[in-house]
């Protein structure tokens, strides 16, 4: 059979197996996922790759619906990055390279498989948005072979390792609202096609660091480092009724402690801190503020002698040693979300300390927006964005002062502390 697959009865011929390579070939892969379509579906079956058309200007067209149906059949479907994926290919059979070979490798490759055309309408068709239809399917076919070639290392079923890709889809999903009058102020975006539709503009997470932890820059705005000024963030705006902000107290001391076994007070952890600091039951502004910055150098830089005789000090210095050793030992530790943290060079024992923390953060938060997620189901109120210690939420008052009583509920369980804001604008 010729590996371009442009009609149903070709379809047919194909028989499912249990494992497969997919790579979904958007019109133009620079778009964000929800404002892009399918032009191609590459698929090989351990024997044989193909081309299955879906629109391309060089063949007839299968469905997608079709395409996806057979997809659903095979038992392990492995492609790089699951989350891109989902958004074409909803189906719970695929497993995301991207993480084995984190697991794998210890780092996170992007293979540079592209042809000469491929890199040609880069140059001059970049932000055309049907690029992948024009680049011819021969070429198509010659990258993503290359592509499956390198990747049969990465072709394993981990259980342990915990799926994000679900959950930190449900987030970009719902989008953030903006005013576009106010963005074009402050930010320089060239293309806001890519990112932006209908006033609405759409995040993206990586999921694919080192430490576990997710980024998100999209469209020319990095969403975890909004600088917090008036400018920056009165462009973001609901689509219900107001922003609603959740901030954790002091996050990682606290599932730090968690994790170690300590139970700590309901009140603010750097209230705590600072009164066995400065010996005293009542704390200054001042004192406050330095309560925290004591605090987070003992975290990441190591306990100092006057605060050893602190129990959650001395309980968290024992465990960095202890984790460090096995770090060393057996080069490398497993972390909270089950990828492999492979022994570098340039990694101190606080550095892999801090990589575990913004892994304990990450499963977490993980959790918290499954919960939630069951919590919004028939709600119009939706999760909009996570920051490293903070949950927003875009309100709709139909749902009631109760819905964020239970959001609050959720967001503090594992004795944890939430304060939250609210606003007309993310300027909270």
């Amino acid at each position: 059979m010729h590996f371009i697959i442009e009609i149903e009865n070709q379809l047919n011929e194909l028989s499912p197996v249990d494992d497969c390579f997919v790579q979904v070939i958007a019109n133009n892969s620079r778009y964000h996922p929800k404002l892009t379509g399918v032009s191609i579906i590459y698929y090989h079956n351990g024997d044989k790759g193909y081309c299955l058309c879906i629109n391309h200007s060089e063949s007839f067209s299968i469905s997608l619906e079709k395409v996806i149906n057979f997809i659903s059949l095979h038992k392990t479907v492995y492609v790089y990055d699951k989350k891109y994926h989902s958004y074409f290919i909803d189906s719970s059979n695929l497993v995301d390279l991207y993480i084995n070979q984190l697991n794998i490798d210890g780092v996170h490759n992007k293979f540079d498989c592209d042809t000469t055309i491929h890199k040609h309408h880069e140059q001059v068709n970049s932000d055309k948005e049907d690029i992948n239809q024009i680049i011819p399917i021969s070429k198509h076919y010659e990258k993503y072979e290359k592509l499956r070639d390198l990747s049969t290392k990465y072709m394993v079923r981990n259980q342990q390792i915990i799926d994000l890709s679900n959950a930190y889809k449900l987030i970009e999903d719902s989008g953030i609202k903006i005013d576009l009058e106010k963005l074009d102020k402050v930010y320089s975006i060239q293309n806001k096609d890519l990112s932006i539709k209908n006033s609405v503009a759409y995040t993206s997470y990586n999921l694919y660091n080192t430490t576990g932890r997710p980024t998100n820059s999209f469209g020319g705005i990095n969403y975890l480092a909004i600088p917090k000024d008036q400018r920056h963030r009165e462009c973001f705006i609901p689509s219900n009724d107001y922003l609603v902000e959740f901030d954790f107290d002091a996050y990682h001391p606290r599932l730090i402690a968690k994790h170690l076994g300590l139970e700590l007070p309901k009140e603010s952890l750097h209230e705590f801190f600072g009164k066995q600091y400065f010996k005293k039951d009542h704390l200054t502004p001042e004192e406050y503020k330095e309560s925290k910055e004591i605090t987070f150098r003992q975290l990441y830089g190591g306990v100092q002698d006057n605060y050893k005789h602190i129990e959650f000090f001395s309980k968290m210095q024992k465990f960095i040693d202890d984790l460090y050793f096995t770090y060393l030992e057996n080069s490398g530790i497993l972390l909270p979300t089950g990828v492999f943290l492979k022994r570098k060079r340039d990694l101190t024992k606080y550095k892999v300390f801090n990589y575990f923390v913004q892994n304990l953060e990450t499963i977490e938060n993980y959790n918290k927006i499954r919960e939630i997620s069951y919590i919004l189901h028939s709600s119009k109120t939706k999760l909009i964005l996570i920051t490293y210690d903070s949950f927003l939420f875009d309100f709709s008052i139909e749902d009631g002062k109760d819905l964020l009583s239970k959001i609050k509920l959720t967001l503090e369980s594992n004795d944890l502390i939430v304060k939250h804001k609210y606003s007309k604008t993310y300027n909270l």
